[in-house]
């Protein structure tokens, strides 16, 4: 329970790698929040350069410069 919560988003993009860039850079907040080191993932390697390999493929971008977000909140009734 310490390690969950709701983001509560859905991210779109017609870049795939800019997808995981951005789900990775909300990832890495929420760690630095909760006083989470960032490292190797769990699961072996490190999640920026599967993103960067792709991105040097041509496959998209993972500069988060170059990733427009635009947030839009939405309220229910």
């Amino acid at each position: 329970p310490d390690f969950y919560w709701r983001e509560n988003a859905i991210i779109l993009a017609s870049d795939p790698v800019a997808v995981d860039t951005a789900a990775l850079e909300i990832l890495k907040k929420k760690r630095k929040e909760k006083n989470l080191e960032w490292g190797e993932m769990a699961y072996g390697g490190k999640a920026n350069e599967y993103l960067h390999d792709s991105a040097s493929k041509g496959l998209g971008t993972d500069d988060p410069a170059k990733i427009e977000i635009i947030e839009i909140t939405l309220t229910g009734k």
